[in-house]
């Protein structure tokens, strides 16, 4: 067993776990806050928006988490966090006198969004990012050689 490959797969699940949790979360119950934040930044629809949302956060993450075309799903991601970040964590503007604790606390979510948008965007440039193997077990559950698929994509990024 290749203990980088196994690391490399443990990894992009642990990362995509807080996309699959939260977007089911979205689909399932936008709720009233993060429509709020979508409404305060003049989306249209702001239900919808956090609805579709959450979707691209199920279907990039898991992308990523399954390792078929997990660079692809990663820039997704990271491309999805930047306007749910300043949507969502908007501390600067609370008031600046006070360090309370509301403020805090946004703005450790936003520190955390920052960071982790900037993992995405390192695994998004990654050739260490390749598939472990798990999407070829699923090709070839399905009945397809992955020698097939790579025969037919060949010279294309993920």
């Amino acid at each position: 067993m290749n203990v980088s490959r196994t690391l490399t797969a443990v990894a992009r699940w642990l990362t995509a776990s807080a996309f699959l949790i939260h977007g089911i979360e979205q689909v399932v119950d936008p709720g009233p806050g993060r429509i709020e934040s979508a409404r305060a930044i003049h989306t249209p629809r702001p239900e919808l928006a956090v609805r579709l949302n959450g979707s691209v956060m199920v279907f990039a993450g898991l992308m990523l988490a399954l390792g078929y075309r997990p660079r692809t799903g990663a820039a997704v991601l990271a491309a999805s966090m930047m306007p749910t970040t300043l949507a969502g964590h908007p501390y600067w503007h609370l008031d600046t006198g006070q360090e309370s604790d509301s403020r805090a606390e946004m703005r450790i979510h936003f520190i955390k969004n920052a960071s982790l948008t900037g993992a995405l965007v390192l695994i998004a440039l990654s050739a260490a990012a390749r598939p472990s193997g798990t999407a070829d077990r699923v090709l070839l559950a399905a009945g397809r050689s992955p020698a097939d698929i790579s025969q037919r994509t060949k010279g294309r990024k993920a």
